[in-house]
């Protein structure tokens, strides 16, 4: 149900986004109010007759406000509105009045499209807050995530990007640009930019530029890049050159001070070096005591403030640019060390720049030895990413009685022009209980290297990785199958994950005094054009050397590997009969049937096929060929049904025929069942992003 609305303009406006029930009235205001406010904007009347229906909005949302139902969003629903309708005003009215190549200079109709809505916003709706109601609440009071401005999301969505070193050049044609970048990244950054610009040079600059955009003649026009040029009055060639054309992060940081009785001495350095300006301030209580821009600084300088006395110096407190970094903006000058105050979170939270974030929540985890482990985590990783983070979890053992837990430390390096576009050095180390009574300790750091094409469209992705790995245990009755070990691991992945087409490659080698051994990994997918989908893996592990008479605890396995590189989640780690050990990971022979021999000291060689039945029903068979030294090859098989409620995350596995023959012989059927479960929330919110990225 279109509604038509008559605005003060004497424009015509036919939208299907406001419900019909509502109030008309309330609706013609906000009609009214945005075509006023767009069309004084741009002092450029246009077209008299607009149709705007929600289809537009639907193809463009307003990333985070669609993604609620209507009875959870914590903004009032009219308000919902109008920035949906906003948003779809702005798109219509910038495509049909400004002649460019929308797949060209896209950049131009989101940059001020974007633009437009912050300005808005400032000016109707100030105290909105990013959270909306939800803000209010008195458990959010000590957020800072309660307490940031509604148009701080248009920072958020572009750092997020920033920091995982996904941003893109501006200028680069819609093509080329990955969802993210095209719908929100490029023109929440361009319109970040043209607000900074504002902010440089005053107000009056972004009117002059923004009238004189569409009220050109024809016979000589001018693109937008050369008005703003035109009416600066000072230099603003890195807007375009660095800005705009660049991937480089901006992280501009106080390095250090030195204060006395009437000066402040402060050390600034930039991430690379650009002309950006950028406003240096001194903050008391809240307010602004003086703040002074600084130009023309290359990669360091060196800055003289008079001192007002103030709580703390920062970096565009107010008006600011996206960083990879924000917290380097802020010094805290009121103690010796100049250090922030520490601010203890329960869960995470948006990062704030005043203090330093540490976090913490209730954990509990499940395994058969340990039972329920509760224990809390901390650790310091907001929202968005972080360059170093570190994460301790104390538990406490309900069977055992006594603590466990795991510490991980990571350092993130993004290497921006390079095809190794992200370094990665981790530490993990961990203590729980692989049997009754029984504790291990794992110690595993571990360098990885990440690479891609340099078409950040391409799903092409190539991991090379070295680890190193001391696991301890308690002594058992049986020692030899329970050893101490130490190995060095070195692993490469190739992967080219596509909503139809799935391939990846991987590759492990293991080096220890007990064993060396290599194997590879094949999987490919294919969703064929009836719905169904087709699977094949392909697994070839051989050892180098193996000391059988010590231990065969390092064996290839058919069904079920040992994991003692402990890389899975396994419920029940050393069961190896009732429901537990029913689990599977598709790890080595991949095998669903229980069938022997099961493990091998020479090679193995595995291939796990599936079939589309119809729907999520389908039909899986698998080949394999085991040697262990000394011995004949044995060749296997296995069949079965396979049931793929969520691929990866929630399958079950019926066998039906394999080398013993049928597996419908009457003796505890169900205990042949094989399922594989996935309860880790950082894994399950993939299935939620991967449209995105």
């Amino acid at each position: 149900p279109f509604t038509s609305f008559q605005t003060s303009n004497q424009r015509s406006i036919l939208t299907n986004i406001f419900e019909k029930e509502k109030n008309n009235e309330v609706n013609y205001t906000i009609v009214n109010r945005i075509d006023d406010f767009v069309t004084k904007a741009f002092n450029h009347q246009g077209e008299n007759k607009f149709l705007i229906p929600s289809l537009i909005y639907t193809k463009n949302p307003f990333f985070g406000l669609n993604d609620l139902p209507k009875f959870l969003a914590p903004f009032n629903y009219s308000f919902l509105e109008e920035i949906s309708f906003l948003k779809s005003y702005l798109h219509f009215y910038l495509s049909n009045n400004l002649p460019i190549d929308l797949r060209k200079d896209h950049w131009v109709v989101g940059g001020l499209q974007t633009y437009l809505m912050i300005k808005y916003i400032e000016a109707y709706y100030p105290k909105e807050k990013y959270l909306g109601r939800i803000g209010n609440l008195k458990l959010m009071k000590a957020y800072t995530l309660a307490d940031i401005n509604f148009n701080e999301s248009f920072w958020m969505y572009y750092e997020l990007m920033e920091r995982s070193n996904l941003q893109q050049s501006d200028l680069l044609s819609k093509d080329q640009l990955i969802k993210f970048n095209e719908k929100i990244g490029s023109p929440y950054h361009v319109g970040i930019g043209l607000r900074y610009l504002e902010h440089y040079l005053g107000k009056e600059y972004l009117d002059k530029v923004l009238k004189d955009c569409f009220n050109q003649t024809d016979d000589k026009r001018f693109s937008l890049l050369e008005i703003l040029d035109k009416h600066s009055s000072k230099n603003i060639d890195w807007f375009e050159q660095f800005y705009l054309k660049k991937r480089l992060p901006i992280d501009i940081k106080i390095k250090s001070l030195h204060k006395s009785k009437e000066s402040i001495q402060v050390k600034l350095s930039k991430h690379s070096d650009n002309k950006v300006p950028f406003l240096v301030t001194q903050i008391k209580n809240n307010e602004i005591l003086n703040q002074e821009w600084i130009e023309n600084m290359g990669t360091a300088s060196t800055v003289i403030l008079e001192n007002l006395n103030p709580d703390y110096l920062a970096i565009n407190p107010e008006i600011r640019l996206p960083e990879i970094n924000k917290n380097n903006n802020w010094r805290y000058v009121k103690n010796f060390l100049n250090t922030k105050p520490i601010q203890f979170n329960f869960l995470r939270d948006y990062e704030s720049p005043k203090r330093n974030q540490i976090f913490y929540n209730p954990v509990v985890n499940y395994n058969l030895y340990d039972g329920l482990s509760l224990g809390s985590r901390f650790y310091d990783k907001g929202l968005l990413t972080q360059k170093f983070t570190f994460e301790l979890m104390p538990q406490y053992s309900s069977v055992q009685n006594d603590l466990v837990g795991k510490v991980i430390l990571s350092y993130t390096l993004n290497n921006l022009p390079k095809s190794n576009y992200v370094t990665q050095l981790n530490f993990f180390g961990s203590s729980y209980h692989y049997a009754e009574n029984l504790r291990y300790q794992v110690i595993n750091p571990n360098l990885n290297y990440y690479f891609r094409t340099n078409d950040f469209r391409s799903n092409k992705r190539h991991v090379l990785a070295l680890y190193y790995y001391s696991v301890k245990r308690d002594k058992s009755p049986d020692p030899i199958g329970n050893p101490n070990y130490e190995l060095v691991n070195l692993r490469y992945r190739y992967s080219n994950r596509g909503a139809l087409k799935h391939f990846s490659l991987g590759s492990n080698f293991q080096y220890s005094k007990k064993f060396g051994k290599i194997d590879l990994t094949l999987d490919f997918r294919k969703l064929m054009s009836n719905g169904s989908q087709f699977s094949a893996r392909l697994f070839a592990g051989k050892f180098l050397y193996h000391n059988q008479q010590q231990t065969n605890f390092f064996d290839f396995n058919l069904n079920r590997p040992r994991d003692y590189l402990f890389r899975y989640k396994y419920f029940g780690r050393s069961e190896t009969d009732g429901f537990l050990s029913q689990q599977i990971v598709m790890g080595e022979g991949g095998f669903k049937s229980k069938l022997l021999p099961a493990s091998a000291n020479d090679y193995l060689i595995t291939t796990n096929l599936t079939f589309g039945v119809w729907k999520w029903i389908e039909a899986y068979t698998d080949f394999g060929i085991i040697k262990n030294q000394d011995k004949n090859p044995h060749f296997l098989y296995g069949s079965g049904i396979r049931i793929n409620i969520l691929p990866d995350y929630l399958e079950l596995f019926f066998p039906a025929h394999s080398s013993y023959g049928w597996e419908f012989d009457g003796r505890s059927y169900e205990t042949k069942i094989r399922f594989i479960l996935t309860l880790s929330p950082k894994q399950l919110s993939n299935l939620f992003s991967r449209r995105w990225f």
